[in-house]
């Protein structure tokens, strides 16, 4: 795998505050700082509990730390409990106005749905990403899906912030913030995979374990707000 580095990133966010230096300020919207991510995560983590889809897939690479905080939350919210998705995890696929091919994601989802084992009945899915822009990314994959005996009454689809959508059943985390606002937005470092040509490959992975630190750091502080506030 290629591994790289950026010129314009910090040496190292440690001891950084992420609500600062927002890169992006066109808006009123909430600067969100990786701490913040958890706090967004509890929703969609209490939705997962109640509704138990059989896969969770999450839009890579917008949606990835917003699974990440996802993830690690659920671990502190329900410490015994097996997390929903194939293999008690979270898959990931690209579905992105920069790819015009559906080639790649499908055969990523493909490839999820049969080791779901589900082969007479369509599963469940839940969706993640980061945010509903111009709504290209979910009538994609609506459309992917659909290829594949999945319809969109099986889909769930889940934002971290922005506006809704009425493609299928959505649900918004936080309308009031904005994930340009944020100091990671504009570096795949932070995510610790980019792609190109539709295909995934690695980067330096020092900044990725920082920013994974800083959200779990924010995990107890979401699940646990009055211990933290007494």
């Amino acid at each position: 795998m290629i591994e790289l580095h950026s010129p314009n990133l910090p040496a190292s966010i440690e001891g950084q505050d992420f609500a600062e230096e927002p890169t992006y300020g066109g808006d009123s919207s909430t600067p969100i700082t990786l701490r913040d991510l958890p706090r967004l995560a509890l929703p969609a983590v209490e939705l997962l509990y109640v509704e138990r889809p059989d896969i969770v897939i999450a839009n890579d690479k917008g949606a990835r730390l917003f699974a990440f905080a996802i993830f690690q939350t659920w671990k502190a919210q329900y410490p015994y409990e097996k997390f929903p998705g194939v293999g008690g995890g979270i898959d990931f696929l690209r579905v992105s106005r920069d790819d015009n091919s559906d080639t790649q994601p499908a055969h990523r989802l493909k490839t999820t749905i049969e080791r779901s084992g589900h082969k007479e009945q369509a599963p469940r899915l839940l969706f993640l990403d980061d945010w509903v822009q111009t709504g290209d990314t979910i009538r994609r994959f609506i459309k992917i899906a659909g290829t594949m005996g999945v319809g969109r009454e099986n889909i769930t689809f889940v934002t971290m912030c922005g506006r809704g959508t009425d493609e299928v059943k959505h649900h918004v985390m936080d309308g009031s913030v904005d994930p340009r606002n944020s100091m990671w937005n504009p570096f795949p470092e932070y995510t610790g995979v980019d792609y190109q040509d539709g295909q995934p490959y690695l980067l330096d992975r020092t900044m990725a374990l920082q920013a994974r630190a800083k959200i779990k750091s924010g995990v107890e502080a979401a699940t646990y707000p009055e211990q933290m506030s007494a």
